[in-house]
């Protein structure tokens, strides 16, 4: 219980840090704005600042609604439409979304999946759940990296297998990147991997799948989101 406790208070600190650092910076854009005064043209230097502004309240969203979306699938309360998902389209889509921040941090990023592959699944927490995991395969792979996505069908469920070249997960974390109020610690480092790969977990069970990882430290790493394939009802 005490070390519970003690996970938790690590947990909000953390989800506090990460809702203050976009609110203050679209707060800062708010006030410089304000200050322009009324009937002041926009030059594109005030321009890309209102968009930074944008930028990160639409962080912030994200975060507030990852963390509320996660306790209600946990809870059984969060509608899951599922239906047929075309897996190669959802990968392309999710692929194009990321790959200005992968060119922006010299990685790789490929992926490759047959054509007439569908899961399962809602298209909507699917999708959220596989640009979860590849933003932070994109977070902790260091510029020159490597990434892929790649899918297949296997005893009658859809494995999208996200793999990447990075510096891997240590021994002690890998049992617990799962868990809501982890931290992992590779090399000193801190870092907050716990909300998104909590919703992850979430979502891919509330659509009757699940994720698995597997990974050594400085050996990279390999999350697999396995869904009951849509054409044969997959395996329970």
């Amino acid at each position: 219980q005490a070390e519970l406790g003690r996970q938790k208070d690590e947990w909000r600190q953390m989800i506090a840090h990460d809702f203050r650092s976009p609110l203050t910076i679209a707060l800062g854009t708010l006030r410089a704005v304000e200050d322009m005064g009324p009937g002041h043209p926009l030059a594109a230097d005030d321009l890309a600042l209102v968009e930074g502004g944008v930028r990160n309240c639409r962080r912030l969203e994200s975060l507030i609604s990852a963390y509320l979306d996660t306790n209600r699938l946990e809870a059984g309360a969060m509608p899951v439409h599922s239906g047929s998902v075309d897996i190669k389209a959802l990968i392309h889509g999710v692929i194009d979304e990321l790959a200005p921040a992968a060119s922006t941090g010299g990685q790789s990023l490929t992926y490759s999946a047959p054509t007439a592959l569908a899961a399962r699944a809602d298209p909507e927490l699917l999708r959220r759940a596989l640009s979860n995991i590849l933003g932070n395969a994109l977070k902790f792979t260091p510029s020159g990296g490597r990434i892929s996505v790649d899918a297949s069908l296997h005893e009658n469920n859809v494995l999208i297998r996200v793999t990447d070249d990075g510096p891997g997960i240590s021994a002690h974390d890998l049992p617990h990147i799962f868990d809501r109020y982890y931290q992992g610690d590779n090399g000193g480092r801190r870092h907050g991997l716990g909300l998104g790969l909590t919703f992850c977990r979430a979502a891919m069970r509330a659509m009757g799948g699940d994720v698995t990882v597997e990974s050594e430290g400085g050996q990279g790493t390999v999350f697999i989101l396995r869904l009951p394939s849509a054409e044969k009802g997959g395996s329970p």
